[in-house]
């Protein structure tokens, strides 16, 4: 049954030898891309096309062995029902199968760029997030540009918790940035004071000058939890470039704040994700990029170790000088 249209004419297969319970038996937000009219799972190069052109994102979310959510357009979702046998053995036997590895190796594919839809699931879910606070004095009242913001969490809490004069948030991904303008229109009709919160998609790293409401001279730029995901997908240059790019915007006396994941975290990224290993190989400097950072002009004023519900992570606080 074809699903919808893209790039690739994708449907949705799933194949279990199990379908007593959907919770039991299927894996949450699993992506299985096939060509809707063989059957045949797409190649290696045609998943890291598709999930590079950002431009379908499939999320496959088995409640039930009858319904399948799917986004068939960045931003719009719909229930569609779809024809699968109660027994297994009627599944017929063309049906690909894909192990529980290959189909984690294709979530990954699928958000190479760290653009994980649940990312805030699986990460502290408190109000406001614990860095923001530990943050306050750098942040409040300031103009912030929260690059790699995922669906905006902490972007609209640094309006609603912090009184952040300006707060832009700038994502690469489409169907992120479409949620975190649904959750701005969701505070804004509760009464929060959210008028502030602009979201941008473009891909920053290799975005210059900035679009948008992101474009001008700003008292924070914040880089949490992104910066490993744009180096692995571009390289070395890419990322001292963009950091020079930010003391520019940046103004005298502001702040860069960055949460550099550990190599250790690289190694893991480039083992579940084959599409950055080559790039994973040639990268030479290392987090937390102090030396480049001072060579850049920065100057470090203040930093800490976080173990959040098994995130370790550093947040250093980089100045620029008056």
């Amino acid at each position: 049954m074809q699903i919808f249209d893209s790039i690739f004419d994708v449907g949705l297969v799933v194949r279990s030898r199990f379908c007593k319970s959907a919770e039991k038996d299927y894996v949450q937000d699993q992506k299985i891309p096939v060509d809707s009219e063989t059957g045949v799972e797409l190649s290696k190069e045609e998943v890291q096309l598709f999930a590079a052109r950002h431009e379908q994102k499939i999320r496959l979310s088995c409640y039930a062995t009858t319904k399948i959510h799917t986004m068939a357009t960045p931003g719009q979702q719909e229930a569609v029902e779809v024809s699968m046998p109660t027994d297994p053995t009627d599944i017929p036997s063309s049906t690909p199968t894909l192990t529980s590895n290959q189909l984690d190796k294709l979530r990954h594919e699928l958000h190479r760029h760290g653009n994980y839809t649940s990312y805030y699931t699986f990460r502290s879910q408190n109000i406001p997030d614990p860095r923001l606070t530990q943050l306050k004095t750098f942040v409040q009242g300031r103009r912030t540009l929260d690059l790699g913001c995922n669906a905006g969490k902490l972007t609209l809490e640094l309006a609603t918790h912090f009184a952040a004069s300006q707060v832009v948030g700038v994502d690469l991904d489409t169907g992120l940035i479409a949620s975190a303008r649904e959750a701005k229109q969701a505070a804004l009709s509760e009464g929060q004071a959210v008028q502030n919160v602009m979201f941008e998609e473009f891909d920053f790293a290799n975005t210059w000058p900035f679009q948008g409401t992101a474009a001008g001279q700003w008292d924070v730029v914040m880089l949490l939890s992104v910066v490993k995901w744009l180096h692995l997908n571009n390289s070395d240059a890419v990322l001292v470039e963009l950091l020079r790019r930010l003391f520019e915007i940046v103004v005298p006396g502001g702040f860069l704040v960055l949460e550099p994941q550990d190599w250790a975290n690289y190694k893991r990224a480039a083992k579940k994700c084959p599409s950055l290993r080559e790039n994973f190989k040639k990268l030479e400097l290392r987090p937390p990029f102090t030396e480049t950072l001072l060579e850049g002009g920065w100057e470090e004023v203040d930093g800490w170790e976080r173990d959040e519900f098994g995130f370790e992570r550093s947040v250093r606080i980089w100045r620029k000088p008056s």
